[in-house]
């Protein structure tokens, strides 16, 4: 499997799983979103641009929250409520094929609903 592709797919398979929470995929700049009237909710994906096709195919990821209202009045102000670069906890993911990308979703899919999900919860709840 070639980089685009494998990108795609485990962008696809994330937005598959949060689409009823509002997260979409971008595929030109390779992250999911979600937007309310206050924040934006970020799966980030940061490839490496050492590639071996259909063996090595790196997958960093970040977890992300910007506070959008604070970037309105402050154009100085750091929007970030919320930040964790997986990579920093495990590593990172290698997405080279179908076998491979179906272990990195359940692994995202667990850390997203132990890191990001709570805080989305928290912050929709005030």
């Amino acid at each position: 499997m070639k980089a685009e592709k494998a990108f795609t797919v485990i962008g696809r398979k994330l937005e598959k799983e949060y689409k009823s929470l509002g997260f979409k995929y971008f595929k030109t700049i390779q992250f999911l979103r979600k937007r309310t009237k206050r924040f934006d909710y970020y799966i980030l994906f940061s490839p490496h641009f050492e590639y071996i096709p259909d063996t090595y195919i790196e997958l960093q990821v970040t977890l992300m929250i910007n506070d959008r209202t604070l970037l309105k009045t402050n154009i100085n102000a750091n929007g970030e409520v919320f930040r964790v670069d997986l990579w920093e906890m495990d590593g990172h993911y290698n997405i080279a094929n179908e076998t491979l990308i179906n272990g990195v979703f359940i692994d995202l899919r667990n850390k997203i609903e132990n890191y990001l999900l709570p805080q989305i919860k928290k912050l929709e709840s005030t």
